[in-house]
C-alpha cells in the first residue's frame, strides 16, 4: 500500500468512527430529552406530595408536642397524689402510734393487741 492509500484509509475509519460518535451521541442526547421531559411532568406531583408530607409531619409534630405536655401533666399530678398520700398514710401511722400509746396509758388495753376485757392466751 502506498502512503496515499494508507493516509485515504486512516481518513476513512477516523470519518466513520467520527459518524459512529455522533450517532451516540445524538442517541444519548435524545435520552437524556425523554427523561428530562417526563420528570417534568412527574415534577408538579412530586412537589404537590412532598407538600403534604411536610404537612403531616407538622401536624403530627404538634400532637406529639400536645401529647408530651399531657403526659408531662399527668405525671406532675401522678408525682402530686404520691406525695399526698404518703403523707396522710405518715399521718395515719402517728395518729395510729398516739392512740395506742393512749390506750396503754389509760390501761384498757393489756399489751397484747386483745382489747379491753379479754384475757391474754397463753400456749403452755
Amino acid at each position: 500500500m502506498t502512503a496515499s492509500a494508507l493516509a485515504v484509509a486512516l481518513l476513512s475509519f477516523i470519518a466513520v468512527c467520527m459518524t459512529i460518535m455522533t450517532v451516540l451521541l445524538l442517541t444519548t442526547y435524545t435520552s437524556i430529552l425523554r427523561v428530562l421531559r417526563q420528570l417534568q411532568e412527574i415534577l408538579p406531583t412530586c412537589q404537590k406530595t412532598f407538600h403534604e408530607a411536610h404537612q403531616t409531619l407538622q401536624q403530627s409534630r404538634q400532637i406529639l408536642t400536645r401529647a408530651n405536655r399531657a403526659s408531662e401533666e399527668v405525671e406532675q399530678v401522678v408525682h402530686k397524689t404520691c406525695r399526698i398520700a404518703s403523707e396522710a398514710a405518715d399521718q395515719l401511722l402517728f395518729f395510729k402510734k398516739k392512740a395506742a400509746s393512749f390506750i396503754n396509758r389509760l390501761g384498757i388495753g393489756n399489751g397484747n393487741g386483745n382489747g379491753a376485757g379479754r384475757a391474754s392466751r397463753r400456749h403452755y
